[in-house]
C-alpha cells in the first residue's frame, strides 16, 4: 500500500512513472508523427512537413470515427418478469439521462480518435464527495463520470 507521506514510497512511485513514460517515448514519438499527418500542412508550423491534396488519413479517421460512435450510446434494459417491467424502463430512462449528462458521445469520439494512433483510454468511476472538482474537471459528487484520458498523460 502506497503511503503518500513516506518519502520511500513517494520515490519509489517517482521511479516507476520515469520508467513507465520511457518506455512509452517511442509510442508517444510514433504517435505525434501520425498526428502530424492527420492535421496536415495547412494546420500550423507544427503539421506535417509534406503538402497533400487530400489528406486520406484524416479522411480515413473520419469515416471510422463516424461508423464507430455514430450517436450517443443508448441503454436496453430488458425483463422477462412483468411486476419488473417498471422498475427497468424507469432505470432504461435514468441510465440514458446520465449518459446525456456526462457526454459520453465525446469521451467515446476522444477515445475512438486517440485508439486510432495509438489507444484510447477512457476513466470511469463515481465522483466522491471530497473531489468534485479537481484538475479542471467538474462533477457533481456522487455522479457518475467518463473522462478521456490522452496517451501524453498515460503511465503504467
Amino acid at each position: 500500500m502506497l503511503n503518500p507521506l513516506n518519502d520511500r514510497d513517494l520515490q519509489r512511485l517517482h521511479k516507476a512513472i520515469d520508467w513507465s513514460r520511457k518506455k512509452l517515448d517511442r509510442f508517444r514519438i510514433n504517435r505525434h508523427a501520425a498526428l502530424k499527418e492527420y492535421v496536415g500542412k495547412h494546420y500550423s508550423d507544427y503539421g506535417s512537413a509534406d503538402k497533400v491534396p487530400v489528406n486520406m488519413l484524416e479522411m480515413a479517421a473520419s469515416i471510422y470515427l463516424r461508423l464507430l460512435v455514430a450517436k450517443s450510446p443508448q441503454v436496453l434494459i430488458t425483463t422477462p418478469h412483468a411486476q419488473l417491467k417498471p422498475t427497468t424502463l424507469n432505470l432504461e430512462l435514468a441510465l440514458n439521462h446520465v449518459i446525456g449528462q456526462i457526454d459520453l458521445e465525446s469521451t467515446l469520439r476522444g477515445a475512438v480518435l486517440n485508439a486510432i494512433f495509438s489507444m484510447g483510454i477512457i476513466k470511469l468511476g463515481i465522483t466522491p464527495k471530497a473531489m468534485a472538482e479537481q484538475s479542471g474537471f467538474l462533477h457533481d459528487a456522487g455522479q457518475p463520470f467518463a473522462d478521456l484520458v490522452d496517451t501524453d498523460d498515460w503511465i503504467h
